[in-house]
């Protein structure tokens, strides 16, 4: 869309996208953002836009549930509210079984080594460990022979919520995946793992 598109003039209260943070921003710097479709989802065609606003509107309602990001980022949320509901009553989340899963899956690590394996910050890490260890899920402690450095371990607390946890989690996706059947449940981890893994993938099947 060209640039010169009307101004958003209208009051933007009850809203949650860019046009409520920023109401002089114009439409095209919406969809280059990709920021327009949240404008839709928090409901904007219902605030007296103007005739064109609102056509403009209808066009992106009727077609960006068939996007790819959209279809993509809604399969995500779905996955984890199945997720947090299966994990809530062993207190942790779907963040949280990934560490323990990391951590008990290999010989104790530091917290740099645990964070490689997951594809995450240090910060984010130490922000997890944190808050697993105020759980008495895991320990930290000096590296025997390197004392710069912290060993991450699972306790047995930890272990006994890992168990269970991770059946419910296995639960989540098979409740995920229920609507496909088994081959084109299959099909799409192939495909996402291919994606996310790349073709020389040893897994990839495509």
């Amino acid at each position: 869309m060209a640039s010169g598109h009307p101004r958003w003039q209208q009051r933007h209260q009850g809203t949650d996208c860019a046009v409520r943070r920023d109401p002089t921003i114009a439409l095209d710097e919406l969809l280059v953002r990709g920021q327009l479709v949240d404008c839709v989802q928090s409901g904007m065609g219902d605030i007296g836009l103007t005739e064109e606003v609102q056509q403009l509107f209808a066009v992106v309602e009727a077609n960006f549930r068939g996007h790819l990001g959209y279809l993509l980022k809604h399969a995500q949320l779905r996955m984890a509210e199945l997720s947090e509901e299966a994990l809530a009553p062993y207190g942790i989340n779907g963040r949280e079984l990934a560490v323990l899963l990391v951590l008990a899956g290999h010989e104790p690590a530091s917290q740099h080594q645990a964070a490689q394996r997951l594809g995450i910050d240090r910060t984010t890490m130490v922000a997890l460990l944190d808050t697993l260890e105020s759980k008495g899920l895991v320990s930290r402690h000096p590296h025997p022979h390197d004392r710069r450095r912290n060993v991450v371990e699972v306790t047995e607390a930890g272990r006994d919520t890992l168990r269970p946890a991770t059946v419910a989690s296995d639960e989540a996706e098979r409740k995920f995946l229920a609507p496909l059947n088994s081959q084109a449940a299959q099909h799409l981890r192939d495909a996402l793992q291919y994606i996310v893994t790349g073709p020389g993938s040893e897994t990839s099947t495509f």
